[in-house]
């Protein structure tokens, strides 16, 4: 018990250290809240506004699955670690799991507060200090959950990319059956079990009837009858002409408390393209000193230079007689006479002078070598296949030959929503794969060898073709389970859409990871960004219903809508909804 309470205790410090992070995660709950509590706000009591509540509900609990995602690679990271001070003798595992959660509870309980307050009553949920106090113990419940499930995954995973799969895979069966879509008595049954292993619909089932229980809905006009609201390669840039030029370049230092020269006047010029080393070979031949046919020419001009074998042979005193010095110096004043003539250079060019290869040159290479390394990385392209067609086949067949009742039309809709989770199951390991690479390039490469655009250029350039690969694997798995119309012109037009949800997942994890400095901060903004995306798509609040505020604009500015609702318009387009039977048998249609 004495190693949890120090390992709970380092770990609190290990946060303050990095508090940064933690606030920045805190500051998103926050607009996360404010934001989506808002595209809920103070929703009727009606059908029409139960169902927004019971989105707004649901929304809460994604978020809070979202955040704990990141458990998975902190806990496999961490390993090594634990596993030295294990042997060690420092600390047992059991331990450090103990400590862990027992830190992450008060860190999960302000997160959970800081998120339900403004939420809570953004929502115009029940007005009651015991149904406040439900709704957050609820959802901390829950969260502290995910944060344990998830890192439980983490610890039985091998490594990190492995971690990621199972990850990415548990999303969807831990939220699939929460009983929001499809609801419960549409569920196939069997995935009857998944509701009893999974918190998620323990959580739902609570926050629904936390705040349904007892009150009286009325029946919006417009759902009196039909539903639905609103009835080339070169050592060095051709085009950069500017040298790099020094004179009588002097460098001492100080060594066993006495002064040496290094450098005594040195002078040179470096010019695009040029090798230098290849012309001092031919300088000392020129004078006496001949390089050896397997010779390296560096270990040569070094030698040489430094070689006390002829001491009538005075190097420093030839050059400084020889007519290369002389035409070195005036070259460089010619390039001093002119060099004010080159300021009026557009920015483009100077910033391509930088580096060896231009723009174009630098992203080929880099993509190439990128190329290979994805290549490669079979677990990193394993689990983005793997977790691709297990997410999105458990969803289809969760939907299975949906029927074209009222509710299965609406599970039909809602399935577009919730496939759409593939995106923020892979983003972990496109993001993974960015802070490697931007590590390195920051650490090592950064000077002078390729730059930042010519990274992200190929970063996206090699991510495109396997998103692409995903998604066509993904569309024929499932559209026809799902039991959409099988014409080509639909099949092809949504085919299209798919791989247009591949661009976009691509280009999304690579936007917020370059917009976070760590891991940590982006996998909290990747949750604020997707409840948001999913909250404004037109499923969960139509648009019709939306607040005043929203309506105008965040509807048509939200890229998933332009994919949920094609997509709805395109496999639904002409179908015929069945109603309940009315009065006299009469089928309401």
């Amino acid at each position: 018990m004495k190693q949890a309470l120090l390992a709970a205790w380092r770990h609190f410090l290990l946060l303050w250290g990095d508090r940064r992070s933690s606030l920045t995660g805190l500051f998103m709950t926050v607009v996360t809240a404010v934001i989506n509590g808002s595209a809920f706000y103070m929703a009727p009591k009606t059908s029409t506004g139960s169902f927004m509540k019971g989105g707004g509900i649901f929304f809460s609990l994604i978020y809070f699955f979202l955040n704990a995602l990141p458990q998975l690679s902190s806990t496999v990271t961490s390993r090594s670690i634990l596993a030295k001070q294990h042997r060690l003798g420092f600390i047992h595992p059991l331990a450090l799991t103990l400590g862990l959660t027992l830190a992450d509870l008060p860190l999960a309980l302000l997160e959970v507060t800081a998120f339900s307050l403004p939420y809570y009553f953004l929502l115009g949920l029940r007005p009651a200090a015991g149904a406040f106090l439900t709704f957050l113990l609820t959802l901390f419940l829950a969260y502290a959950a995910a944060l344990s499930l998830f890192r439980a995954l983490g610890a039985w995973s091998p490594n990190a990319s492995t971690a990621l799969l199972v990850g990415g895979a548990a999303l969807p069966v831990l939220l699939a059956y929460s009983g929001y879509a499809p609801p419960v008595p549409t569920m196939p049954g069997w995935g009857a079990w998944i509701r009893r292993v999974s918190p998620s619909p323990w959580a739902l089932e609570a926050l629904l009837a936390n705040e349904f229980a007892g009150i009286e809905l009325h029946c919006s006009d417009n759902q009196l009858v039909p539903s639905g609201a609103g009835d080339g390669e070169q050592l060095g840039d051709p085009a950069a002409t500017s040298a790099f030029t020094f004179e009588n370049v002097t460098y001492t230092i100080v060594a066993d408390g006495q002064e040496k020269q290094l450098l005594d006047g040195v002078t040179g010029i470096v010019r695009p393209g040029q090798l230098t080393a290849l012309m001092v070979v031919d300088y000392f031949a020129r004078h006496g000193a001949v390089m050896g046919e397997f010779e390296n020419p560096a270990e040569f001009i070094i030698n040489t230079a430094t070689s006390k074998d002829d001491p009538s042979k005075d190097w420093a005193r030839t050059w400084s007689e020889s007519p290369e010095n002389q035409e070195l110096h005036a070259e460089i004043s010619e390039y001093k006479s002119t060099s004010s003539s080159a300021q009026g250079r557009d920015s483009h060019q100077t910033s391509n002078q930088a580096f060896a290869l231009p723009l174009k040159d630098q992203i080929i290479k880099v993509t190439q070598r990128h190329w290979i390394s994805v290549w490669r990385d079979g677990p990193y392209n394993f689990s983005k296949l793997f977790k691709s067609i297990f997410c999105e086949l458990f969803i289809a067949f969760t939907f299975f030959h949906s029927d074209t009742t009222l509710q299965g039309t609406q599970n039909r809709m809602l399935f577009f929503l919730l496939i759409s989770w593939l995106v923020p199951a892979i983003v972990p390991d496109i993001q993974a794969v960015w802070f490697e690479k931007r590590a390195i390039h920051a650490a090592r490469e950064k000077n002078g060898v390729y730059s930042t655009h010519a990274l992200t250029a190929a970063l996206v350039l090699v991510e495109l073709p396997w998103q692409l690969l995903n998604l066509t694997i993904v569309f024929l798995c499932i559209y026809w389970t799902v039991g959409y119309p099988s014409a080509s012109s639909v099949a092809g037009y949504e085919y299209l859409m798919f791989l247009l949800l591949g661009v976009f997942g691509t280009g999304f994890a690579q936007v917020v990871a370059a917009l976070f400095p760590r891991e940590k901060t982006a996998g909290y903004a990747n949750s604020l960004a997707w409840v948001v995306l999913t909250a404004f798509t037109g499923a969960a609040i139509p648009h019709a219903v939306m607040t005043d505020f929203y309506r105008p604009w965040m509807f048509w500015v939200d890229p998933l809508r332009y994919f949920v609702s094609g997509s709805v318009a395109n496999v639904l387009r002409g179908t015929p909804v069945e109603g309940f039977g009315g009065i006299c048998g009469i089928l309401c249609q």
